[in-house]
């Protein structure tokens, strides 16, 4: 038995825990901006940005973590495999639904590019608004040529060049349609069982191999391993102040000026290490709350407050540091990295919530509770 992934499994179900996991979603309920990752679920961890290779086991990299604050505590496989089917006809039971182009015809239950044409399209009308993120699954017969399949425009895009039963999560790009398109080496081949369904979240990418962290164990708790070199990841949103982030981490070396967390449009909402071994500041537009108790090489739970003269760092529950970082925001979060993937930081993440306003003393509590978990306490 492979007792690595059997901790995996447990974790799951959150280590008899699945009611926080729910109880945390709950915290959304109104579709709060934030994000929470849960890496004791595998099922939401990828090891490519755009969702193709699942990762299956430990060490490998990770290019996609699936923010988990929308799924009412289930798994991610669970949750995505309730979500309402966005596609009509994706059997090609009959010749209905689907707009084809040149070289495009559906017979026999599939539809087939005959390659008669470069860049043309087989286009079905869906419901998905812009910059929500969709899993798109179809079963490809490849002769020849390379496929493309985007949502709303080919901004962000998924190239098919083998055959076989493939998943993707990608961003769309436009609105309301799903498109197959035989690229400019004009697609040879067919195409039957096609899915579209939301995975609606703040995502964390890194779309550079590699750049990615890697899915490690300490014991039966997983976490990221950022290098410090170059690791990042980051998910784009926008939130205001006041907000809050409860993060499971470990310093694993320190530097002055490198980030734990940074913010992607501005230097807003950012946790980083300053002054002196082992400190660690808020900043949002100055200096503020800096905090000793960040012991390099433990493993500690920190509560951070953005919320002007009332901002504060805890570490692992003890006495808050306070001051006022600035108002800037951060226009979502960056992992282990400056916005643009500067000062890297040598760090494992746990876990992170974050949410836009401020939280009761039982959501704080609660919030801690996960942290503590994620760490095995």
């Amino acid at each position: 038995m492979n007792l690595g992934l059997l901790g995996v499994q447990l974790g799951r179900s959150g280590f008899g825990g699945a009611s926080l996991n729910a109880q945390i979603a709950a915290l959304f309920a109104s579709s709060q901006p934030g994000i929470v990752t849960d890496l004791t679920d595998m099922t939401s961890l990828y090891q490519t940005s755009d969702g193709a290779t699942a990762v299956s086991a430990l060490d490998q990299p990770v290019g996609l973590v699936l923010d988990k604050r929308m799924m009412s505590g289930q798994t991610a496989a669970a949750f995505i495999a309730s979500q309402p089917e966005l596609v009509t006809n994706g059997n090609f039971a009959t010749d209905t639904n689907w707009t084809k182009g040149t070289g495009w015809s559906i017979s026999g239950g599939q539809a087939i590019s005959s390659g008669a044409a470069t860049f043309s399209d087989l286009i079905q009308t869906i419901v998905a608004p812009s910059g929500e993120y969709y899993q798109i699954t179809v079963d490809v017969t490849r002769t020849s040529g390379n496929l493309l399949v985007w949502i709303g425009t080919s901004a962000t895009l998924v190239t098919i060049n083998s055959s076989g039963s493939k998943t993707f999560i990608i961003r769309a790009s436009g609105s309301n349609s799903i498109i197959f398109d035989t690229s400019g080496s004009a697609f040879v081949g067919s195409i039957d069982n096609v899915s579209v369904k939301a995975v609606p979240g703040n995502h964390l990418i890194q779309a550079t191999s590699n750049s990615r962290p890697l899915w490690k164990a300490d014991g039966a708790n997983r976490y990221l391993l950022f290098d410090g070199v170059d690791d990042r990841m980051a998910a784009a949103f926008t939130i205001t102040n006041p907000c809050e982030r409860i993060s499971a981490l470990r310093q694993i070396s320190w530097t002055s000026g490198r980030f734990i967390f940074g913010g992607i449009t501005a230097y807003g909402h950012i946790l980083y290490q300053v002054v002196t071994t082992p400190e660690i500041s808020l900043f949002a537009s100055a200096n503020a709350a800096t905090n000793a108790n960040a012991v390099i090489g433990n493993n500690v739970v920190v509560a951070e407050v953005f919320n002007g003269a009332s901002s504060s760092i805890t570490v692992n529950n003890g006495t808050p540091t306070t001051g006022n970082p600035g108002s800037n925001v951060s226009g979502g979060i960056t992992v282990a990295a400056e916005q643009g993937g500067f000062n890297h930081s040598n760090i494992r993440l746990y876990s992170t919530i974050e949410r836009q306003g401020t939280f009761t003393a039982a959501e704080r509590a609660l919030c801690t509770q996960y942290a503590n978990r994620s760490i095995g306490l």
